[in-house]
């Protein structure tokens, strides 16, 4: 990982995970051919994954977790768009929002984590952001 011009955040030039290996992993990920398409920013989301979880975890070691970690975290970016809009409405202070009536907890907030990505890096608590969510199944 290398320093990205002065800021001071990790920025991925020479990532761990691949455009090739993300292809090969995805192929047989159910569910993936959805979001990971020919279309599809590749290492756009590799690298916003990688700096993801390098923030919150730290440098990434090389080996076959951490970039199955990647992976999962790059597709939980292209899987729920959302995540960066709940997380400007919790900077916003906002504590219920949406049609399935979201509520944050004010202790939420930070990098959304996939749940899998977590584990694999053995953290059994991940950053999701929807404390508890219930559908308003009324008619106007």
């Amino acid at each position: 990982m290398a320093a990205g011009s002065g800021t001071g955040l990790p920025i991925a030039s020479e990532g761990i995970a691949t455009e090739a290996g993300a292809d090969t992993y995805f192929s047989t990920r159910l569910g993936a051919s959805d979001y990971w398409t020919s279309e599809t920013e590749k290492t756009v989301a590799l690298t916003t994954a990688e700096n993801q979880l390098t923030r919150v975890y730290g440098n990434l070691e090389e080996t076959m977790e951490v970039e199955q970690a990647i992976y999962e975290q790059a597709l939980f970016l292209l899987m729920d768009s959302g995540v960066d809009r709940r997380r400007s409405l919790q900077a916003q202070g906002v504590r219920e929002a949406g049609f399935v009536q979201e509520k944050y907890d004010r202790g939420m907030g930070g990098i959304a984590i996939c749940p899998f990505a977590a584990e694999v890096l053995g953290d059994s608590k991940s950053a999701l952001f929807a404390a508890e969510v219930e559908m308003d199944t009324e008619d106007d």
